[in-house]
């Protein structure tokens, strides 16, 4: 891909341009770019080259999901953002447009919004489920903080993504989970409700006391805890949590984990398989 201005300024000409153009040497992909004839454009290079097109602007929405990674496959348009009033009208290409100028980061080589920007503008279209899994991929490669996308929401609150970003973080646990002793109580109460015989709490176990059991039945080594994913989340407390299960299974005990999302939303279930377990270990 070349500009007209990157070609002047090697020493072509707007002659030779039209030249090689009408020779089948270069395509016109958009005012003032040109790429090279029989060359696969890629939706990088098609997003490079509306880029170099409008001057000044940066990847958005599906084409900046795609560009960083949170999404295997690329939007069948080119989605680019550029502030001010001028309008862009150029083949393949959706132009957004923003009041100010917006911060941006840089994937393969080319200016895209910010992750957290760019997930709440697509979330204005993009399926739950394509949604859901962006917000994973982002999460899990570390290209974002649940707190920068919870800031962003907040921010940009109003915007059609908003309500629907905010509303997958919810239920993806990652947002608006209840503190663990709010949490605790819940599960507290959860036990009353169906029923349920009423678990020791904040048992110790292992050697010295080292590791606390939210729940415990002790005489059936049954130990359930409950996960808010603001205390759990991060990979040295997942490591420190699993090392504790193992060792409290390598003991004798069964270990049920249960997170805030299962108990708020799903109390029936928790309460079944808690008395399933019971049962099973009553034997």
């Amino acid at each position: 891909m070349v500009t007209r201005r990157d070609a002047l300024n090697l020493g072509a000409s707007d002659d030779l341009l039209g030249e090689l153009t009408k020779s089948g040497v270069f395509v016109r992909l958009h005012p003032g770019v040109y790429g090279l004839a029989g060359a696969t454009q890629s939706h990088a290079m098609a997003a490079r080259a509306a880029l170099a097109a409008v001057g000044r602007g940066v990847a958005s929405h599906g084409t900046a999901v795609w560009l960083a990674g949170m999404a295997d496959t690329s939007p069948a348009q080119v989605h680019l953002t550029t502030g001010g009033e001028q309008r862009h009208r150029l083949r393949g290409v959706v132009t957004h447009r923003s009041a100010t100028e917006l911060p941006w980061r840089a994937f393969r080589g080319i200016r895209c919004t910010t992750v957290a920007r760019t997930l709440v503008d697509w979330a204005a279209t993009a399926s739950p489920s394509e949604l859901a899994a962006a917000v994973d991929q982002a999460l899990s490669k570390r290209l974002v903080r649940v707190r920068d996308l919870a800031a962003e929401v907040e921010m940009a609150d109003g915007r059609r993504g908003c309500g629907r970003l905010r509303r997958c973080l919810d239920e993806l646990g990652y947002i608006g989970a209840p503190a663990p002793s709010v949490l605790e109580s819940r599960m507290l109460r959860l036990f009353k409700r169906h029923g349920l015989s009423r678990p020791k709490v904040e048992v110790r176990a292992g050697a010295d006391g080292r590791y606390r059991i939210d729940f415990a039945f002790p005489a059936l080594r049954l130990a359930i805890e409950v996960y808010g994913y603001g205390s759990h989340h991060s990979p040295g407390q997942m490591q420190h949590d699993h090392a504790r299960q193992r060792h409290l299974v390598l003991q004798g005990w069964t270990v049920l984990v249960f997170t805030w999302r299962d108990v708020v939303h799903q109390p029936d279930t928790v309460a079944s398989q808690i008395l399933a377990a019971l049962a099973q270990l009553s034997r």
